[in-house]
């Protein structure tokens, strides 16, 4: 009997951990912050020191458990100037780096984990054409610069109003695919980090972020949001669509009996493809970097 409870309770902490891949993900703790002046989530940093209401407690309006994040478009006053300065409220597992009325973001939280796919539950209402942020990156710390390079990346514009609790969902694109990551850092914004650009009073609702999957289990298929310009084609092709850098991807193209025709390597997501040297007509494109794949069917015609 004694070993039963054992493995259930095991396996109990076993999805317990893989649940809170990232810490406080729910947003359901909330300590003191800034001498008692406003809270903050546990294990997250906000842009409370410039705005005490920027980010707050949501509890009537949650996706999931008994709170969320609510992160509210401010404005500020900085002298000469009278009339108010937009900034976009900001959360981030990392430190949020307040220089007068702008921001960076360092550091993170450890893991060891190649993640597949980053998830969460929001909720956005933009003002005007007002979009969100969600930068993700997955880090290494490079012994011989002492800087740390990026493993992985994922970045998500959010600009469409959502009444209801929709969810996020981004693949992770390795950049470094032979490295294992060594912290995650998460940065989300209500607005766009660029002057004058956020609108005061874009409210953004977040919940239940997650990292989901495995690096290894099976490629991430980006074949419905990467594109092939032009098409058809004469000479050359480009992809566009591909929202993360790379210097090194492999490409192969077959004819329409399945004998490839032509393998090169890219060193960029804009490198010119050249295909001159293929006759005209159907061949399919298969693209490789990290453990992205894209698979296109172009037309030759001259």
């Amino acid at each position: 009997m004694k070993k039963h409870l054992l493995l259930i309770f095991s396996f109990y902490l076993s999805l317990q951990i893989t649940a809170q891949n990232i810490a406080n993900g729910d947003y359901e703790n909330w300590i003191p912050a800034g001498g008692g002046a406003y809270e903050e989530p546990e294990f997250w940093k906000t842009t409370d020191t410039l705005d005490a209401t920027s980010v707050t407690k949501e509890t009537v309006t949650v996706g999931s458990g008994v709170a969320a994040a609510k992160l509210t478009t401010f404005g500020k006053i900085v002298p000469p100037i009278t009339v108010p300065i937009p900034i976009p409220a900001a959360i981030s597992n990392g430190d949020i780096v307040v220089n007068g009325i702008s921001f960076s973001v360092i550091g993170g939280k450890p893991t060891g984990t190649k993640w597949n796919t980053f998830k969460c539950l929001y909720q956005y209402a933009p003002v005007g054409t007002d979009t969100a942020w969600v930068d993700i990156k997955l880090f290494k710390r490079n012994a011989g610069t002492g800087k740390r390079d990026t493993v992985a990346y994922a970045f998500q514009k959010i600009g469409k109003t959502s009444t209801g609790w929709d969810t996020l969902s981004l693949n992770l694109i390795y950049v470094n695919p032979n490295l294992d990551p060594d912290s995650s850092l998460i940065f989300i914004t209500s607005s766009p980090i660029v002057f004058n650009a956020p609108k005061i009073g874009t409210i953004l609702r977040l919940d239940d972020l997650k990292f989901e999957g495995v690096v290894g289990e099976a490629p991430i298929n980006l074949s419905d949001q990467v594109q092939v310009m032009p098409n058809p084609a004469r000479d050359w092709i480009k992809f566009t669509g591909i929202r993360t850098p790379f210097n090194h991807a492999e490409i192969s193209i077959a004819d329409l009996l399945g004998r490839q025709v032509k393998h090169l390597t890219l060193n960029a997501p804009t490198d010119l493809i050249d295909v001159a040297d293929l006759e005209n007509g159907w061949y399919t494109l298969h693209l490789q970097f990290g453990n992205a794949i894209v698979n296109k069917k172009i037309q030759l015609l001259r």
